[in-house]
Parts: structure tokens; C-alpha cells; sequence
């Protein structure tokens, strides 16, 4: 007998008094897996938010939770207020009573650049020790070709006892929070089921909190396949425009400029590079271990990957050259930090570059301080000694600023002001295009920005 739950179809939850009847447990270590359990929640589900370390369900019982979106954010905490969403790290409580279970916890990277698939298999094997018959698995989170599928599948039949397609389901939908301003709910995203039973079953589930833009897919391989060639797309497409723009800095062109004139002829994307423009080192790295273990080197995929990785010396370097400049060095020079969310006028966490940039000067000696007007002292907890509470502050004495994000605040920065405030001759590092370099030098400052090759006095 098939159960209730492959079975399910969209009349079976299309109000929130029926979808209040069945129970949803998202397992995450991050915010997708927060964003997850509030649409769900909104919805009307019952949510089980299963965080693994028991200090982080603390942090969030107390309300130490951040989002891009500040209504979304009060509305998560009175979901846990009202108990339609419950915090546990207690799995097997959550799962042993849940129709539905989402995987979004990520994939890890070791030190040698490999995905590590420890975490999702050892927590498979507890999801499958307490699974219900009739329970349906989703994987949302990026993962390698044929892990879903032979891995993660075989795991959890093996624990559980029950088989894959008629006594439980398995799906594959992987969604990482959007960086853009399109809700979550309007983007695009693919869920895939060997079997169609997992597959409608999945569907109708995602449809509830995601009406419009999912579309289904047979083979959970070929989505695993698809969703590592997006991301290499993006990887060789940002590589392309570091390589560009580290010629015309030597050159003495501007990039921005002669990308505009590509754009116009040719309907490309060139763009001045970004850190957000360069996250998809996790799913390339992936694509890469995948290439290697079928004998099929991806050498354009390597190369990016290699490209993308400089950025960060690129970027040291041009604040080296532009404090030489003003003859002054790094070692003890007053660097500030503008900006670490990945996109402007959002509270997104600092992606793996910023870290890494902000490690290399802290090397190198730079006395750092970091503001962003999105973020406290505590939600910037790695970073806490450099972080300054306001604007001015971050900016009094500092020899050189680097814009990181391109927030509004930023935008609207006077010349003239920031000349009073920073110890002259100042420089200024701009990573995303906000000034024009003619009216910074005007004021008597020094530029440096990605590609633009022309300001180098």
C-alpha cells in the first residue's frame, strides 16, 4: 500500500487549516535552512527547525538571528514565539514525528580543495534510524554527481528499512538564499525524483511555499549534473572578467569603460569583478572532484577556479600600491573597511573572500576597522575588534578606505567630509565602481579600483 504522503496532491493542502496537519523538519547549520522553516511556517506547516549544535539553537531562542529582510526577520521570531516553528537539535524527537524532511546543510570544502561529505552522510543515517514510513526526504542543498541517488539513497534505506519510492520518498532541490531583490519565493528552482511518486510527492510540497517558477525534472543525476555546470558558468564567466580587468590595470585602460562598449556590441555581460560575482567555489570544486575521479580533466573550469582565487592578492595589492603612493606602507597603515555584505543594502553574512581578505591584512599588520550599517558588533562576531559602530568612527584617521559593497550610505559619501576625517595624503580602494576617479583625484586623493588601469598617480 502506497503511503499518504506519495500520494499527496495540491488539494490535499491548498489552505492553511490542511496544511497545519502535517509536519515539516528543516536540518541546517545556516540561514537557508532559517529561510526554509519560515516560509514553510508561514504557509501553515508545523516546523521543526533542527539546528545540530545546541549554543546555536540558543542564539537563535534568544532572538541573535539576522536577515536580509527585516520583516522577515520579526516574522521568523514570532513563529518561534507562537511555537509554529520549534528550535531543537534533538533529531530524533523532530524526525520520528515529520512528513517532510529537508536537508539544506551544506557541503564542506577541505583544506585541499575537496568536497567532504562526512557531515550529510552521518546525518542521514540518523534521519533514517527515526524515518517514518511514508516520510518524504528532500535534499536541498548543492551536492556531487550520483550522491543523491547511490549514496544518500542507499543510506538512508539501509538505516531506515523502508524503500525509496513507495514506502518513502527522496527528492533532490538544492536553494541557496538569492542575493538579488527577488523574494526567494519568485525565484527560479528545479526540484528532481528518480521515481514519479517522490517526484509529484516533492512538488506539491515546494509548490506550497514556491508557486511559481519550479519546475520538475526526472533524474535527480541530470540536476546534480545541471546545477554544477550553473555554477562553473558563473565561475568561468567571473574569471573572465579578473583576467580583463588585471590587463587593463597594467594596460592603463579603464575597464569599466571599454566593458561598456563590449556590452553594447555584443550583448555580453562584461562587469567590473566583485567578490559576490565569485561564490561558486564550493560547486566548482565539486565539478572539479567529479572530473577527476572520471578520468575527464575540465581545464577551463580549473583555470577559473585558479583566476577567481587571485582576486583577493589582486586586491592587497592595489592597497599596496596606493598607500607607496602616498608614501606610506602597510605594516601599521589604517585600513577601513566599507561594506562586507556580498550585495548592496542587504544583511547577508560575509562571503568566504571578504574572510579571507580581512585575514591576509590583519598578516600583513594593517590596523583595520570595519562598519557596515547592516550589521552589529555581535552578528560580525569573528571580526568583533574591528568593528565600529558608526560611520565616522570607522572612518577617523584611516590612511586608506576599500568599499567591499556598494550600500547607499556609501554612495552618497562626500568627498570633502572624508577628507577632513582621514589622515592625508588619503587613498581609496573602490571595488565597486561608486565614484567617478576623476572627481576623487580632484579632491586630492588617491584611486585604485578593479580594471581601472587609467588612475594610477
Amino acid at each position: 500500500m502506497l503511503s499518504p504522503m506519495l500520494q499527496i496532491k495540491p488539494e490535499d493542502i491548498n489552505t492553511h487549516e490542511k496544511r497545519g496537519k502535517y509536519t515539516i523538519s528543516v536540518i541546517d547549520d545556516g540561514l537557508t535552512g532559517i529561510f526554509h522553516a519560515y516560509f514553510f511556517a508561514e504557509a501553515g506547516f508545523k516546523v521543526f527547525f533542527i539546528e545540530l549544535e545546541q549554543t546555536l539553537v540558543d542564539r537563535i531562542m534568544k532572538g541573535a538571528i539576522f536577515f536580509p529582510e527585516p520583516n522577515i526577520e520579526k516574522k521568523v521570531k514570532n513563529h518561534i514565539r507562537s511555537s509554529y516553528i520549534t528550535v531543537t537539535h534533538d533529531v530524533k524527537n523532530a524526525v520520528s514525528q515529520s512528513d517532510v524532511i529537508i536537508i539544506t546543510t551544506p557541503v564542506k570544502i577541505d583544506e585541499k580543495k575537496r568536497p567532504d561529505y562526512t557531515q550529510i552522510k552521518n546525518l542521514c543515517k540518523q534521519i533514517g534510524t527515526y524515518l517514518q514510513k511514508g516520510a518524504l526526504v528532500i535534499i536541498a542543498t548543492t551536492v556531487g554527481i550520483s550522491l543523491t541517488d547511490e549514496v544518500i539513497k542507499k543510506i538512508i534505506e539501509d538505516t531506515s528499512g523502508f524503500k525509496v519510492g513507495s514506502d518513502i520518498g527522496l527528492a533532490y532541490s538544492p536553494y541557496t538564499i538569492p542575493l538579488s531583490a527577488t523574494p526567494m519565493e519568485t525565484q527560479p528552482r528545479i526540484v528532481a525524483a528518480d521515481d514519479e511518486l517522490s517526484l509529484s510527492a516533492s512538488a506539491t510540497i515546494l509548490e506550497a511555499i514556491m508557486p511559481k517558477n519550479l519546475r520538475k525534472v526526472k533524474y535527480i543525476k541530470t540536476a546534480e549534473v545541471a546545477l554544477l555546470f550553473k555554477a562553473a558558468q558563473g565561475n568561468v564567466e567571473s574569471a573572465l572578467n579578473n583576467e580583463l580587468a588585471a590587463f587593463c590595470e597594467k594596460a592603463k585602460v579603464d575597464f569599466l569603460e571599454a566593458s561598456e562598449i563590449v556590452n553594447l556590441l555584443h550583448y555580453s555581460k562584461l562587469a567590473v569583478p566583485t567578490f559576490s560575482g565569485i561564490e561558486n567555489w564550493k560547486e566548482t570544486s565539486m565539478l572539479l572532484e567529479d572530473s577527476e575521479n572520471l578520468g575527464i580533466p575540465l581545464r577551463i573550469t580549473r583555470a577559473s577556479q585558479s583566476i577567481n582565487e587571485e582576486l583577493v592578492r589582486r586586491i592587497v595589492n592595489l592597497v599596496k600600491d596606493a598607500l607607496h603612493s602616498s608614501n606610506k606602507t602597510m605594516r601599521r597603515a589604517r585600513v577601513t573597511l566599507l561594506g562586507l555584505s556580498p550585495t548592496p543594502d542587504k544583511k547577508i553574512s560575509p562571503s568566504k573572500k571578504v574572510n579571507e581578505l580581512i585575514k591576509t591584512m590583519e598578516k600583513r599588520g594593517i590596523r583595520l576597522s570595519i562598519y557596515d550599517p547592516y550589521f552589529t558588533k555581535d552578528e560580525l562576531a569573528d571580526f568583533q575588534k574591528h568593528v565600529k559602530k558608526t560611520l565616522n568612527e570607522a572612518l577617523e584617521g584611516a590612511d586608506c578606505i576599500i568599499i567591499i559593497t556598494a550600500h547607499t550610505q556609501f554612495r552618497r559619501l562626500d568627498l570633502k567630509k572624508l577628507k577632513i576625517l582621514m589622515r592625508t595624503p588619503a587613498t581609496i580602494v573602490d571595488l565597486q565602481a561608486v565614484f567617478d576617479p576623476r572627481k576623487v583625484e580632484k579632491e586630492g586623493f588617491i584611486y585604485r579600483g578593479l580594471g581601472r588601469g587609467v588612475w594610477t598617480r
